[in-house]
């Protein structure tokens, strides 16, 4: 064995020997903040209660016996990326939104949804369960098959808006009011409010 290999062996060893200790002792690794990513690294496997990395998701998971609570993900790096299918219980990177998702045995969850990230776009349909990204609001919702909740959101980015009409489910942007409200059927929510720009 070179003296290269070897660093690398006593490196590997001591960091599983700190993560038994930290096992051993009680640490509760969900409740840890998110650790830095991997140098280097743009994809790898972890049980189920590790934290995963901002910008990170999971694109697969499966019941294995070499973690404690007995699943693996496989996770991955989404910065160089521009859409990714992820499970329904990965994180969502900011800036990305779900356009679809679909029963798919790929995850344990039984679910994967299809992420995109935002790149110029001024209007989108989202599944209800997508984050809503800050300066965008829901300008109306249907039942729709595309995703599993069985909703999906059409949503607006309010740059250079000064008023619109919005679900009484959005958001509403900060330095924004409601003006009124009123029954409409355009929501799945059943109300719609004006809102107008200070």
């Amino acid at each position: 064995m070179n003296t290269e290999n070897l660093r690398i062996l006593i490196s590997r060893l001591t960091a599983a020997v700190l993560m038994l200790v930290g096992v051993l002792a009680g640490t509760n690794t969900a409740a840890q903040a998110a650790p830095p990513a991997p140098v280097g690294v743009t994809s790898t496997y972890v049980c189920s209660n590790s934290p995963i990395p901002p910008g990170w998701v999971i694109l697969s998971s499966a019941h294995n016996s070499s973690c404690v609570t007995g699943i693996r993900n496989y996770i991955a790096d989404a910065t160089y990326e521009s859409a990714l299918y992820v499970c329904s219980d990965s994180p969502i990177p900011s800036g990305w939104v779900i356009t679809g998702s679909a029963n798919n045995s790929s995850c344990v969850t039984g679910v994967r949804n299809y992420i995109i990230k935002l790149s110029g776009q001024t209007e989108l349909y989202v599944c209800s369960n997508s984050p809503i990204p800050s300066g965008w609001v829901i300008s109306s919702s249907a039942n729709n098959s595309s995703c599993v909740t069985g909703v999906r959101n059409y949503l607006t980015k309010i740059t250079g808006q000064t008023a619109l009409y919005v679900c009484s489910n959005s958001p509403i942007p900060s330095g924004w009011v409601i003006n009124s409200s009123a029954n409409n059927s355009s929501c799945v929510t059943g109300t719609r409010y004006y809102i107008t720009k200070l």
